[in-house]
């Protein structure tokens, strides 16, 4: 399945040939909350200069209560989102993968959705947070390990800066 899908997803690059697989798709931002994830400098709103560099402004910085607040709102409204457009049920998930922004996220997101947490598949601890690619990461992780087989329906769901989110149905 992985090997078989090109998709654009967050700041990780997939391929795809075939429609098929890709049952749903849903983005979205939240523009208000851009300034809750964000890098200080480093883009074309604050390039790169001596500067920036002394005011140690090349960084990541968050609120976590913010983002915590952000990503068990938005996770789960998100996969409800492309399970429903699909004509299908929470019950019809087979695994569902997370953003590995932090484990209690993903299972506050989980129990929300009224999933077991065996239905999902976690790299956190492993390699921490990967961005953007952590699901695609651990959709790669999840099919070495053979927990995805063929005809699955599997939602990754992610969440990040500007705020944005997004959810993805597969089969």
């Amino acid at each position: 399945m992985i090997d078989q899908l090109v998709l654009f997803f967050g700041d990780a690059i997939i391929s795809k040939r075939s429609e098929k697989e890709i049952l749903q798709k849903y983005i979205m931002t939240e523009g208000q909350g851009a300034s809750v994830i964000e890098f200080l400098a480093g883009g074309s709103r604050y390039p790169t200069t001596k500067d920036t560099l002394e005011k140690n402004m090349h960084r990541f910085q968050m609120q976590g209560k913010l983002v915590w607040d952000f990503a068990v709102r938005v996770m789960p409204f998100a996969v409800r989102k492309v399970i429903k457009e699909a004509g299908l049920e929470i019950s019809d998930i087979d695994l569902l993968i997370s953003h590995q922004a932090n484990i209690n996220i993903i299972k506050k997101s989980i129990d929300e959705l009224g999933l077991p947490m065996s239905k999902t598949h976690t790299t956190i601890r492993e390699y921490a947070n990967t961005s953007g690619a952590s699901e695609i990461i651990t959709l790669a992780d999840a099919a070495q390990k053979g927990l995805i087989n063929k005809g699955d329906n599997v939602a990754l769901v992610g969440f990040g800066g500007g705020l944005s989110y997004r959810a993805i149905l597969l089969e």
